[in-house]
């Protein structure tokens, strides 16, 4: 069983490749299934006609540490996340090595 079904968005897979209509099925976190059609039981179903769905996206160079100096609230970070980025690097500014921690 699912935990969430989302059914009937234009997926945005950041491929590339234009947006197709699909169902998508999250299971513990994950995507478990991608297709035109999930049959599946869900303890969740998200109608998203109209709507795009899309995996969280990462930013591999940002410059979001700006935002946070002008603002300690982060008033720019939430614009980050709207627009689908749920993991910013930062290591090409700190001379950190992805994935290290300085």
């Amino acid at each position: 069983m699912l935990d969430i079904l989302i059914v009937n968005g234009l997926v945005v897979d950041g491929t590339g490749k234009p947006a197709f209509k699909a169902d998508v099925g999250i299971a513990e976190g994950r995507i478990e299934v991608v297709a035109d059609s999930v049959e599946q039981e869900a303890a969740h179903t998200i109608q998203a006609q109209g709507l795009r769905v899309a995996p969280g996206f990462i930013d591999p160079h940002t410059h979001s540490e700006l935002a946070l100096l002008a603002d300690p609230r982060a008033v720019g970070i939430p614009c980050i996340v709207v627009n689908g980025v749920i993991v910013l690097d930062q290591s090409q500014h700190t001379g950190a090595l992805p994935g290290q921690v300085l």
